[in-house]
C-alpha cells in the first residue's frame, strides 16, 4: 500500500454484539423526561446485580431514544447533570451511572457516545469520591476495539480539559496502566493519548505533572531502537509533542533542547520512507493545531524547516504562490499548508494534497 495511514481505519466490531441481538427496541415516540430517566437509573440499580436482563432492555431504550431523539440531547444533559448534582442520588446509583455510561461509549451511535462522554465527565467533575473507578473503567475500554478505544481517550481528554488539577491526583494510576500499552493505539488513538499528556502539561504548568509528563515523552526514545513500527512512531510522536510543548513554554530558554530534538527526529525518520511520511504528517499536524499558542517563534525551528524539511517536500507536495492565499486552518482540508506558520520566510507554499505516499519519500531517506 502506498498511503502509509488512513485515518478513518476503524477495524473494531460493531459493540452492540450477540448478547444485545436478542432485545430489539422500537423507536421511542416519546422523548424521556426527568422522571423517565429517574426511573430507568434507579431501575437499573436495581436490577445491576441480578441475573434478571431487565437492565440491558431499559439501558438500549435510553439510547434507543436519543438516537431517535437527538434534538432532546441538551435537555437530556441538563437532566443528567441536575441529577447528579443531588447528593444521595449519584451516591445510590453510582454504578448504574458507571454501567449506562461505559453502554453509551461502546454503543455504535455518535450522539450516544457523546452521553456516554457526558456522564464520566459530570460524574467526574461533580463527585469528590471513586474518581480513580471512572478512571480505571476508561483505561480498561482504551483495551477495546478501536473505536471504543477512541471515545475511552476522547473522555478522558475532556476530563483533563475541564478539570485538569482534579486529574493530576489520578495521574501516577493513569501513566503506569497506559505508558507501556499505548503503543499498540493505532494513529487517531495515539494522536489523542499524546494530547492529553500535552494538555495535562499546559493546564498544569508549574505543577509537578508538568515535570512527570516530560518524564514520559523521555520514556519513549527507547522505543527508537525497537524493530516493531508502532513502538518507533510512538517515539517519534513523543518527541514532536516534545518540541512543540518547548516552543510553547519558552524556545529562546530551551532553544539548545529544541535543535537536539529536532536533530533526533530527522535523524530516525530517515530509516524508512514511511517513518518520513509519519513524521512530516504527525509533524504538520501538530504544529497546525499548536503553533498559535507559541507566544515566540522559535528560530530553531524556522531554520530546521528551511534547510531540512522544505527542500525534500516541496516539489512533490507544494506550489509555490506568487500571491499568498489566505490559509485553510482545517485539518482535513485539501489546500491546508504543512507546518502552518513555519512556511518558508520569503515563500509561501501551498499543498498539492495532504496524504504522505511512501513512494514520494523513498529518495529522501538514508
Amino acid at each position: 500500500e502506498d498511503e502509509l495511514m488512513d485515518d478513518n481505519d476503524e477495524n473494531g466490531t460493531d459493540s452492540d454484539s450477540d448478547e444485545e441481538e436478542e432485545f430489539k427496541v422500537s423507536p421511542v415516540k416519546c422523548r424521556f423526561t426527568e422522571f423517565d430517566y429517574i426511573l430507568s437509573i434507579t431501575t437499573i440499580s436495581e436490577y445491576l446485580n441480578t441475573f434478571f436482563d431487565n437492565k440491558k432492555l431499559i439501558i438500549k431504550l435510553m439510547a434507543t431514544q436519543l438516537e431517535h431523539h437527538p434534538d432532546s440531547f441538551d435537555e437530556t444533559c441538563k437532566i443528567i447533570n441536575g441529577l447528579l448534582k443531588c447528593e444521595e442520588f449519584p451516591l445510590k446509583n453510582f454504578e448504574s451511572l458507571m454501567y449506562i455510561g461505559e453502554y453509551f461509549l461502546k454503543k455504535n451511535v455518535p450522539i450516544v457516545n457523546e452521553m456516554g462522554k457526558f456522564i464520566f465527565l459530570e460524574m467526574f467533575r461533580n463527585l469528590c469520591y471513586d474518581r480513580e473507578k471512572i478512571v480505571a473503567l476508561l483505561i480498561d475500554n482504551m483495551y477495546g476495539n478501536n473505536d471504543v478505544s477512541y471515545h475511552a481517550l476522547d473522555t478522558i481528554y475532556m476530563i483533563v480539559k475541564n478539570c485538569p488539577f482534579d486529574f493530576a491526583d489520578y495521574m501516577d494510576y493513569y501513566l503506569e496502566r497506559t505508558t507501556d500499552y499505548c503503543i499498540k493505539f493505532e494513529p487517531k488513538c495515539l494522536r489523542i493519548y499524546f494530547k492529553i499528556l500535552s494538555s495535562l502539561s499546559i493546564s498544569c504548568s508549574g505543577e509537578e505533572a508538568e515535570s512527570k509528563v516530560f518524564s514520559i515523552y523521555e520514556r519513549f526514545d527507547h522505543f527508537f531502537e525497537s524493530f516493531d513500527e508502532k513502538s518507533f512512531r510512538a517515539a517519534i510522536l513523543a518527541n514532536i509533542v516534545c518540541v512543540c510543548e518547548l516552543i510553547r513554554r519558552d524556545p529562546e530558554k530551551y532553544s539548545t533542547e529544541i535543535s537536539r530534538i529536532l536533530e533526533k527526529l530527522d535523524n530516525y525518520s530517515n530509516y524508512k520512507p514511511e517513518y518520513r511520511a509519519y513524521y512530516f504528517l504527525e509533524f504538520s499536524l501538530n504544529l497546525k493545531s499548536s503553533h498559535k499558542k507559541f507566544l515566540k517563534e522559535s528560530n530553531e525551528l524556522v531554520e530546521y524547516m528551511k534547510k531540512k524539511v522544505l527542500p525534500v517536500i516541496k516539489d512533490t507536495y507544494f506550489e509555490c504562490l506568487e500571491n499568498p492565499l489566505e490559509y485553510v486552518t482545517t485539518e482535513d482540508g485539501d489546500l491546508s499548508p504543512l507546518f502552518e506558520g513555519y512556511n518558508n520566510v520569503n515563500a509561501k507554499y501551498q499543498m498539492r494534497h495532504t496524504v504522505f505516499l511512501k513512494r514520494d519519500l523513498k529518495n529522501s531517506c538514508n
